[in-house]
Parts: structure tokens; C-alpha cells; sequence
């Protein structure tokens, strides 16, 4: 039974590993968008106090992990539809890598 149970956690850890490529391109493509936005933001009020520039980093940074929460969270999961779901995903947010151009 207890073999049983651990195959199960590892195959349910298994078939998490497809998403992982997915999640790191999710996780970095928010990331490629926040920088790029704090960027446009501190060239426009350049008198910006550094105590000032990091609380909108760390505002940024939670904002980020508040929108890209449930779609991970959904492709960690193991289901079925997962394919639909990680294609989803990637059209959703413009992601594209090698991987997904050569199936």
C-alpha cells in the first residue's frame, strides 16, 4: 500500500515536469513586463527617493505573483486537458520557445 501511494506521488510529480518549461517562460515573461514597466515609470520621475523605488518593485513583484498564481497553479496540477492548458497559456501571454514552434 505504502508503495502504492509513493508511485502515485511520483508520477503525479512526473507529469508536473512538462510544465515546468512553461512556468519558467510564464514566470519570465511577467518578469521581461515589470521590468520594462518600473523602467518607463522611474525615467519619467527621476527625483524618485530609493526607499520610494523599492516599495514599487516590491509592489510590482506582487502584483506579478498574484497574476500569474493560478495559471500556474492550474499547470502544476495533473489533468487530462493539461496540453489545451499549456498551449492556452503560452497563446494567452505571447510565450513561444523552440519547443512549442517545432510540434
Amino acid at each position: 500500500m505504502i508503495i502504492e501511494e509513493e508511485i502515485e506521488t511520483f508520477l503525479k510529480w512526473q507529469s508536473s515536469l512538462d510544465s515546468v518549461p512553461t512556468i519558467v517562460a510564464l514566470r519570465e515573461k511577467a518578469e521581461e513586463i515589470k521590468k520594462e514597466e518600473i523602467d518607463r515609470l522611474l525615467n519619467k520621475i527621476p527625483e524618485i527617493s530609493e526607499k520610494e523605488k523599492k516599495a514599487i518593485e516590491y509592489m510590482a513583484a506582487a502584483i506579478i505573483n498574484k497574476l500569474i498564481h493560478p495559471p500556474t497553479a492550474a499547470l502544476k496540477e495533473s489533468s487530462e486537458d493539461k496540453d489545451i492548458l499549456t498551449a492556452t497559456i503560452r497563446r494567452l501571454y505571447g510565450i513561444n520557445d523552440e519547443k512549442s514552434e517545432n510540434e
